[in-house]
């Protein structure tokens, strides 16, 4: 069997066959298909599930909680950026802006559910909220060439009356 498939590999006059090439090429575009999707799609689509998380929040409190909002520590902006942090990116790394589509007001700082005449975007206002989030990949550069951030978009209306 391992002289059949020496047979195969190599042509009659002891150079390599082009179909040796071409599968040895196939398998290196695997390999550097492989690699891109664990190095960049991967990381991706854990952010998406964090992002979404931070959007579900935002839509039951009409806006993201940080530390003005009175709540210390344990607020929506710090527990994501520490969610971040514990699954390898670099929280300083990070953008986040969350607006209103109509009167450009700032949603995040908002009160917290619960709590009497604090600030925070009703659903009466029926005012479109645009989460814009940033963050630098784990790995900035994959052979010399500088990797873009990861960017994310949600729109969605605040569920708090």
């Amino acid at each position: 069997m391992k002289k059949n498939i020496l047979k195969i590999l190599n042509n009659s006059k002891g150079f390599f066959s082009i179909e040796a090439i071409m599968s040895a090429s196939m398998v290196l575009v695997i390999l550097i298909f492989i690699l891109g999707l664990s190095a960049y799609q991967i990381p991706k689509m854990q952010l998406q599930n964090n992002i979404q998380t931070l959007v579900q929040k935002a839509k039951v409190q009409g806006g993201l909680t940080n530390k003005n909002s009175g709540i210390g520590e344990h607020n929506d902006v710090d527990n994501f950026l520490n969610t971040l942090k514990s699954e390898g990116f670099n929280p300083d790394g990070v953008k986040m802006s969350l607006k209103t589509k109509k009167t450009h007001a700032d949603a995040i700082g908002v009160s917290p559910v619960g709590s009497q005449n604090g600030f925070y975007i009703s659903k009466d206002t029926l005012d479109l909220m645009i989460l814009e989030v940033s963050v630098e990949p784990k790995i900035n550069k994959i052979m010399g060439h500088k990797m873009s951030p990861y960017y994310f978009t949600s729109t969605f209306l605040s569920e708090r009356s």
